[in-house]
């Protein structure tokens, strides 16, 4: 599988490690472009959890 990088227009003649090393930066940037949003949503979900148990429970007492 090869990934279309342009980091690898610098080598002509790069070699399967090297290869795999870019990519694996490129998966490792878009990770952590991702963890500011995966937080947001397990904020959110955990808001929205705690407010159905807040509100099932505030029809339970009463």
């Amino acid at each position: 599988m090869i990934l279309a990088l342009p980091e690898l227009k610098m080598y002509s003649d790069f070699s399967a490690y090297q290869h795999k090393h870019l990519i694996w930066k490129r998966i490792r940037r878009e990770i952590f472009r991702l963890i500011p949003s995966i937080i947001r949503l397990v904020e959110f979900l955990n808001y929205t959890v705690r407010g159905i148990i807040n509100f099932c429970d505030f029809f339970l007492k009463y």
